[in-house]
């Protein structure tokens, strides 16, 4: 295994990707809306280069795996960061516990999907690294004030999911399966970049696609939608979508 083509996009869980102030009424009524199509839903939360950047890669390799590696032990980070030039971090060590929990929550989307997910221990041959820090900051990094993130580390060598340590269960989980997600190619509800969003390109509205319709998006469910705890429907189909190819 090699490690994925490089993407210069730093995927950062809270990054505004466009501001809705700087768009028109009717810029925003180009959204799908969130009654769409299924096929709407997937093209909005589809990163078309993200997800060509894995279909080029596997299909390159003739590979139907994607390898990662957690890093259990304290290491220095240093990070792309969308304002400053870097992030720096040190690590946790982690409980084994808490690795077979990662590895429980990768396993849980590996049977959804015709891609495999393999875990190595082997970091360089890792296609995607997954660090957890413990929120200390005395530098005041704006990722590191993030519940999550994706980045390339700053010497563009690696390619790495984090995540704060400082979170509820219920917010940890559904942080790094969104995180996750955009590893794998997929974006915000919201983002209309690539000509494509749905329900709004606020992050927070009315009209905003919520968690319970995409993990993807920021605004939790309305009361009466349970919180999710795995990927929804139109997730899922998104990321079938990526990989069928594989099938």
């Amino acid at each position: 295994m090699g490690i994925l083509m490089r993407t210069s996009i730093i995927l950062i869980f809270t990054q505004i990707i466009i501001s809705s102030s700087m768009l028109s009424a009717s810029d925003q009524d180009e959204c799908f809306d969130l009654n769409s199509s299924v096929e709407k839903w997937i093209e909005a939360l589809i990163e078309e280069d993200w997800a060509e950047d894995w279909i080029s890669y596997l299909k390159e390799e003739d590979e139907d795996e994607i390898w990662y590696f957690i890093q259990t032990t304290e290491a220095f980070f240093e990070t792309e960061e969308e304002v400053m030039e870097y992030a720096q971090f040190q690590s946790m060590s982690l409980e084994s516990d808490f690795v077979e929990w990662l590895d429980e929550k990768i396993s849980a989307l590996d049977k959804e999907l015709a891609v495999d997910f393999v875990r190595t221990d082997e970091r360089s041959d890792s296609d995607f690294i997954i660090a957890v820090h413990d929120g200390t900051n005395p530098d005041n990094y704006v990722n590191l004030t993030m519940t999550g993130y994706v980045s390339e580390t700053a010497d563009g060598e690696e390619y790495v999911l984090v995540m704060n340590w400082n979170l509820d269960d219920d917010s940890f989980l559904t942080t790094f399966y969104h995180e996750l997600g955009h590893v794998l190619g997929l974006e915000h509800p919201f983002a209309s970049d690539d000509d494509d969003c749905i329900g709004s390109t606020e992050e927070y509205g009315d009209e905003t696609a919520h968690k319970g319709l995409t993990l993807m998006a920021y605004q939790d469910p309305p009361d009466d939608w349970p919180y999710p705890d795995f990927y929804t429907e139109n997730d899922l189909l998104a990321l079938k979508r990526i990989f069928e190819f594989l099938e």
